[in-house]
């Protein structure tokens, strides 16, 4: 996909967002904590990584803006948008499997109303950010990422669409294993 602009990347986003949470809310106990194989993560704990992803970027992405706002005003004329593409890094996550860092694991047992719940809050705040995001040129304005190195905040807003969609994947892989209990 490419974006052409902050609300292609909002779209993209939200509708990410629509296809993760579809049907989760209906799992039950049982099935929102089944794991096939000790090591890998249940429904559950793929949320609550989720929500603790989502809140951190979230915070990181308001405090470079706070860091822009601080330099001064926008320039209040349209901000050149250069259309691009996160197909680079969807094709190097392809078929890997990545160590979430620390502070991203799911400890904490969180339910998945717990877990949406707070995806939803850290939605509103993203959204709230919307017209700050479109007010300057984030195009230099950088942090890394883990795997993938310098992102601009344009692809950090990207990226959690494509977050969203590879734990989708990986939900959907979870729930059709012949072990996964039937609703």
């Amino acid at each position: 996909m490419v974006y052409h602009c902050v609300t292609d990347i909002y779209t993209e986003i939200n509708d990410a967002r629509k296809r993760l949470c579809d049907g989760l809310q209906e799992l039950d106990p049982e099935q929102a904590t089944f794991k096939p194989v000790q090591d890998e993560w249940s429904v559950a704990e793929i949320l609550e990584h989720l929500s603790k992803v989502d809140r951190a970027l979230v915070t990181r992405i308001d405090k470079k803006l706070v860091e822009l706002e601080q330099t001064g005003p926008g320039n209040g004329q349209s901000i050149s948008f250069f259309p691009f593409s996160m197909d680079h890094i969807s094709q190097q996550a392809k078929d890997r499997k990545f160590k979430s860092p620390e502070p991203a694991l799911p400890l904490a047992g969180l339910t998945i109303d717990e877990s949406l719940a707070k995806l939803q809050s850290s939605r509103a705040d993203l959204i709230a950010m919307q017209p700050r995001i479109e007010a300057r040129d984030l195009s230099k304005t950088t942090f890394p990422h883990f795997v993938f190195g310098e992102l601009n905040l344009y692809q950090w807003l990207a990226f959690f669409g494509l977050h969203e969609n590879r734990h989708r994947k990986q939900i959907d892989r979870l729930m059709s294993t012949p072990q996964f209990p039937a609703r």
